[in-house]
């Protein structure tokens, strides 16, 4: 089950990185530097998809987790343990 979220998730990305590089390819035409430009424009969307999604990510994680140390109690004892 883990493994194919992580390839749904590889399979957005090079979606992404497709479209980029077929859209450069159409306004940009098909020569050489064309391609070649293109290729860096789909890393460079797919880079940035990436981040966005790690960035929304931490912003999630920010609001979700608790912050401090957390308390657990044995028996009739406290203990403080750090995160």
């Amino acid at each position: 089950m883990v493994l194919s979220k992580r390839f749904r998730s590889l399979k957005l990305r090079a979606g992404f990185a497709a479209s980029a590089l077929t859209s450069y390819l159409v306004t940009h035409g098909s020569s050489p530097a064309a391609q070649a430009g293109a290729a860096v424009h789909s890393y460079v969307v797919a880079f940035w998809v990436s981040a966005a999604i790690f960035a929304g990510a931490a912003v999630v994680c920010g609001l979700v987790l608790r912050s401090g140390v957390l308390i657990q109690k044995n028996n009739t004892e406290t203990v403080a343990v750090a995160a």
